[in-house]
């Protein structure tokens, strides 16, 4: 009775592992990238992640986490691909999450269901201010790189619009009133 049974799970089995996770035949996976605006990265400093894919997925999602040296979870972030199959978004490396000098991870998620995820990686270091950066700077690095982004096109009108809304909220920059 027992060698029954496996011989009716060693047909079985294959075949079930065979059928999930993968598109129907004919169909190809999505690819995606995901890429940082720079390498190294310090405390205060903005990064700005950008993907791409060759397939937008209707009602398809983008769960994002970055982790540090430990695998911590240290920041989030979802969205969906616009029509031209890009996604980005801007995040300020702050906070008590921040602490770990080191190789962070980017893990990106990108799919409609469980059937046909796929994931993409980046790392990046988290360093020190660096030594050529100054406290008498007038306007600090990564507020100019947002706006050199948005005059290459790296980055949406919505993107540098809530760059500025972040920086106004955060009282880097002040706005007078009347």
């Amino acid at each position: 009775m027992i060698e029954k049974h496996l011989a009716i799970c060693a047909i079985i089995l294959p075949t079930l592992l065979l059928s999930v996770g993968y598109p129907a035949y004919g169909q190809t996976m999505p690819q995606f990238s995901l890429n940082t605006n720079k390498m190294t990265y310090g405390p205060e400093d903005l990064i700005q992640v950008t993907m791409k894919t060759d397939t937008v997925q209707p009602y398809a999602a983008i769960a994002t986490q970055i982790l540090d040296p430990d695998g911590h979870l240290v920041g989030i972030n979802q969205g969906v691909f616009g029509q031209d199959g890009t996604y980005s978004f801007v995040m300020k490396l702050h906070g008590p999450l921040w602490q770990k000098y080191g190789t962070y991870t980017i893990v990106a998620n990108y799919g409609s269901n469980s059937s046909n995820v796929v994931m993409a990686k980046s790392s990046f270091d988290f360093e020190p201010l660096q030594q050529h950066q100054t406290t008498t700077e007038k306007i600090p690095h990564w507020v100019k790189s947002i706006f050199a982004w948005y005059g290459q096109g790296k980055i949406s009108d919505d993107d540098l619009l809530n760059a500025i809304k972040f920086l106004v909220e955060s009282n880097i920059i002040q706005l007078k009133t009347g």
